[in-house]
């Protein structure tokens, strides 16, 4: 049995503001594994299908479809449609890239929405500033893998280590000086080098001591590298999760970490938090973009367009319910690491 889920169940059923009935029941489906699904609690919205950077890890290519921006407009229909309770305004692309960033915060505020959103941040400026004052979000989370100039600028290609030193105190300084609620968090994606040195990992815990930062995140890749799958299996990740952590602690910051045991079938997304790309199609999850071609990716696994489609169409049509059926069976989701517990 899946226990994160039920917890998640248990946690959503006491702070939803959606149906009681309605979120047990879209909990019980996910933790039974069943081909239906009441609709979800919670989703991600992506809100640019275009990136400023090139980093290493990542697999959104140059997209065909001229439409590579959600507009205020079908961001409003998704929420109208799906009556979710919070949102996460991320996907494969940078949303400071999105022309229509202060109208998609407008309409989650007016909607009574919740949101957070996941930047690289190099491209934050005064009309992004003053959009966050107005309508300001759970919390923001900056994509780091090293605390190092070098390494970081290599992974995270077009991007700066000073210019996202800097843009972070800009933005931690404007929240504090107006008061906002809104959490500063740093998301970190393991890979071979990081791991194997965790001293890059070390120095984005410093970064966040001095900028203030209370609160780091992490996950492992969507695949496991042979390095790192090594590493699970010799129990060596533990000692390296704990090592991580007590320099965490030791700075007064909390870091959230990946499930040191791997198993199987710990999936939940595809019943309780699925991914509508920025044209407006329903995906089973947000991690099913990275593993290859993005247009052929979304073309296969779509459920269906929320925008030209009534919801109950969609979330429970035949392909829908055959994926949540043969996940498990899916190249794909078999070796995922949010299916093997460790994302």
């Amino acid at each position: 049995m899946n226990n994160k889920t039920l917890y998640l169940g248990l946690k959503n059923l006491v702070t939803s503001k959606n149906n009681i009935l309605d979120t047990f029941l879209n909990y019980f489906c996910a933790f039974f594994k069943t081909p239906f699904s009441t609709h979800p609690q919670e989703m991600q919205i992506e809100p640019s299908a275009v990136c400023n950077l090139k980093c290493l890890m990542c697999t959104l290519n140059k997209s065909q479809n001229r439409n590579k921006f959600l507009t205020p407009k079908n961001l409003s229909i998704i929420l109208e449609k799906f009556k979710v309770s919070s949102i996460n305004l991320t996907g494969m692309g940078e949303i400071l890239l999105n022309p229509y960033f202060e109208q998609l915060l407008k309409v989650c505020f007016e909607k009574n929405v919740k949101y957070s959103f996941i930047t690289n941040i190099q491209l934050l400026n005064k009309k992004h500033l003053d959009a966050i004052k107005k309508y300001p979000p759970t919390s923001i989370s900056i994509s780091m893998e090293s605390g190092l100039t070098y390494k970081y600028n290599s992974i995270r290609k077009g991007a700066s280590l000073a210019i996202t030193l800097n843009k972070i105190k800009e933005l931690t300084n404007f929240i504090n000086k107006n008061s906002l609620s809104t959490q500063i968090i740093i998301n970190i994606v393991f890979l071979d080098f990081n791991l194997k040195d965790i001293r890059h990992i070390k120095k984005i815990i410093d970064l966040a001591f001095k900028l203030k930062i209370n609160k780091i995140t992490s996950q492992n890749i969507n695949v496991m590298s042979p390095y790192i799958k090594k590493l699970y299996q010799t129990k060596k990740i533990k000692k390296i999760f704990t090592e991580i952590e007590q320099y965490s602690d030791s700075k007064n910051i909390e870091i959230i970490l990946p499930s040191t045991i791997i198993s199987s079938g710990k999936c939940y997304y595809p019943w309780v938090y699925p991914q509508v790309t920025a044209t407006g199609e329903v995906l089973p999850c947000c991690i099913i973009p990275q593993f290859g071609d993005y247009d052929q990716i979304v073309k296969k696994y779509s459920f269906g367009n929320i925008l030209n489609n009534p919801l109950i169409k969609i979330w429970n049509s035949a392909k829908a319910k055959s994926f949540r059926k043969n996940y498990q069976k899916n190249p794909l989701c078999r070796y995922c690491t949010k299916n093997q517990g460790v994302l």
